[in-house]
């Protein structure tokens, strides 16, 4: 595999003979899905214009503006986009996000899920055609970690680990 484009960040990087592109959305102005569209499509064909690209990785959002006729593979990873969080939280979507979330689904050519759980209730409630999603978790290295000593356990202290808001359960008071 040459290359997998995921448009989440600006960084290049090489991993067993993989060279990982992560491009950067914009965070300005009110129509920014253009300019990130836009942005998108320009690095991306730069990209594959030096060298091969085998896939483009995208969150539910991120193959919306996409042109579908790009060469390679397009792949959603389901980890919670608007969608799910408005639905699994019982409030309203905003109107625009179902509707970028279904034009990116149309464009995949494959789906994977952090969960069956991710995955069925995002594919749900977008009226998506029925379409198989493959469930992949989020890697750990257990390696990484070891068991914390019980002396140094400070008693009522909790360790959250993400964005602190309402969506991972972090409520306001």
């Amino acid at each position: 595999m040459v290359g997998v484009v995921d448009i989440s960040c600006e960084e290049v990087h090489d991993y067993q003979g993989v060279t990982i592109y992560r491009l950067a959305w914009t965070r300005s102005s009110k129509f920014r899905f253009y300019g990130n569209a836009r942005t998108l499509n320009r690095k991306v064909n730069a990209i594959y214009a030096q060298q091969p690209i085998d896939i483009l990785e995208a969150n539910e959002l991120g193959l919306a503006f996409v042109h579908k006729s790009l060469p390679f593979t397009k792949l959603i990873r389901m980890q919670g986009g608007h969608h799910f969080f408005a639905v699994t939280l019982g409030k309203k979507p905003a109107p625009w996000r179902p509707w970028q979330e279904k034009q990116s689904f149309k464009k995949a050519d494959h789906l994977i899920a952090v969960s069956n759980f991710v995955g069925e209730t995002t594919m749900h409630p977008l009226k998506t055609p029925t379409r198989n999603f493959t469930r992949i978790y989020n890697p750990v290295d257990k390696e990484a970690f070891h068991e914390a000593s019980p002396e140094k356990l400070e008693q009522g202290n909790l360790l959250f680990v993400g964005t602190v808001c309402e969506k991972k359960g972090a409520r306001k008071f």
